[in-house]
Formats: C-alpha cells, sequence, structure tokens
C-alpha cells in the first residue's frame, strides 16, 4: 500500500507515526518536516510536489487555508480512484472533491494524543468501500469513532480535535498558580500533570459520570466546594459555551 502525505505539521505527524506496513511519500513546502517524518518510517520525502508518484491513499495535513493552492497545483496528477484522508478542520467533501476531483474521500477529526498512542479519530467516509482499512490506521494511535454525517465531523472538532489545548491550558495556569506558592516549576509540573493524568485515568475507568465523580471529590462546605463555587459564580459554563461558538464561527470562515 502506498500512502502520500502533504503537509507533516504536529497532527498529521501524530497520526502517521503510528502506521505501520505503508509504503510512505511525504512532502512539504519546506521540506524539513516531510523529511523528518519521512525518516521516522523509512519513506520518501519529496522537494517537489510534482514528484509524489500515485498512491493508494493521500492524506492532507496542511493548514486548511493552504489546501485551495495545493489542489491548484496537484489535481490533474492525482488517480481520482485514489482515497483522499483529510486531517482538515472546516473543509468540506463538496470543497475537496470540486478542487481535487476526488471520487473517494474520508474526513477525520484527530488530536495530538495520538502521538502517545492516546488519540480520539472521528471518521466520516464518503463513497469509500474499504472503510476497515482507514479506520485501522487511526486505531493505531488511538480510539476511533465512525459518524454518519458531515456535520459531526464540525461539530466534534472543537471538543475532541481542540480539546486537548484547554487541557494543556489549565495546567498552564495551576502550574503557574501553585510557582508562586513557593513550588519549584519542576515540582509545580510534576504535581500538576499527576493531578490531570490520574483524574483522567479515573473518569475514563469509572461508570460514574463526569458530575458524579467530582460530586465525590466536593464536600459540604469543604475547600473544593468553595473554589468551584467561585468557578461558578464567574460565569464558568456560560463561558466555555461562548468560548465553543466562537470556535464553531471559525469553522464556518474556514467552510466560506
Amino acid at each position: 500500500m502506498k500512502m502520500a502525505v502533504v503537509g507533516c505539521g504536529n497532527l498529521a505527524t501524530a497520526v502517521i507515526s503510528k502506521i505501520d506496513g505503508v509504503d510512505l511519500h511525504t512532502y512539504t513546502p519546506s521540506f524539513t518536516r516531510a523529511e523528518e517524518l519521512a525518516r521516522l518510517k523509512s519513506g520518501k520525502a519529496y522537494r517537489d510536489l510534482k514528484d509524489l508518484p500515485k498512491v493508494d491513499y493521500l492524506v492532507l495535513g496542511m493548514k486548511p487555508q493552504q489546501f485551495e493552492e495545493f489542489a491548484f497545483g496537484f489535481k490533474d496528477q492525482l488517480d481520482k480512484e485514489t482515497i483522499v484522508i483529510s486531517l482538515l478542520a472546516g473543509t468540506s467533501v463538496k470543497t475537496i472533491r470540486k478542487h481535487l476531483g476526488s471520487k473517494r474521500i474520508v474526513r477525520v477529526m484527530s488530536n495530538t494524543p495520538a502521538l502517545v498512542g492516546e488519540g480520539l479519530h472521528a471518521l466520516y467516509f464518503d463513497n469509500v468501500e474499504n472503510t476497515e482499512t482507514v479506520e485501522g490506521f487511526f486505531k493505531t494511535s488511538g480510539k476511533t469513532i465512525v459518524v454518519g454525517s458531515e456535520e459531526k465531523i464540525d461539530a466534534i472538532t472543537c471538543f475532541s480535535g481542540s480539546g486537548p489545548a484547554y487541557v494543556f491550558e489549565l495546567a498552564r495556569v495551576l502550574t503557574n498558580e501553585l510557582e508562586g506558592r513557593g513550588f519549584s516549576q519542576e515540582e509545580a509540573e510534576a504535581v500538576i500533570k499527576q493531578t490531570i493524568l490520574g483524574s483522567s485515568i479515573l473518569m475514563s475507568k469509572s461508570e460514574s459520570s463526569p458530575l458524579e465523580l467530582r460530586s465525590q471529590v466536593t464536600s459540604k462546605n469543604g475547600v473544593t466546594e468553595k473554589v468551584l463555587g467561585s468557578i461558578e459564580a464567574d460565569g464558568f459554563e456560560a463561558l466555555w459555551k461562548k468560548a465553543i461558538l466562537a470556535g464553531d464561527q471559525r469553522i464556518n470562515e474556514l467552510k466560506g
């Protein structure tokens, strides 16, 4: 099986680095990231887009804003039977088919925990028969869900796709606060990383809902209740709803 990856940024590298058993070909305009991924997987990197060979699978890993320019220069050399796997946010099947002429398309919303085999990949298939093979590519780096409508790929983007950044930002804030209380950076990072890791594992293994798990930590009139009460008083839930809507707006802008 031959696979080409165009755009080898963090997300594409996270996903592709876990896939075995493919003859890999990579391209980025700067060549550097393409060379790094190709070397990692014993593949071949290309300096010129026109030199990419015919492949069974083409993975789109560039920024969404770069897609049309890429498609303009690549459309004529694409085998229309090639399965196009798009990691691009806000780039619809209709847009991909219009600019690339592709017959068979998979839209995927992945996330960077794929780097450690703990990613979440939502897949939508359009005119693709061997769905098990494609899903298998992504199972190597995490869990997969197959959605029945393209709208769900857009809907999940601000949650699973962007979600790791929210966790990392929370970790940053808490780490800085702990440092301000006399802990070293190393100590503070260790405390917060383990707290988030342990909580995530507990949540994933528990049959209790997040609300129930929160209640188990929150004693009446205790410290945790006071902290959560202060956050809620500042409109925590409304803040997140507003933030997610801002993300949805950006997706719609990318979709045009």
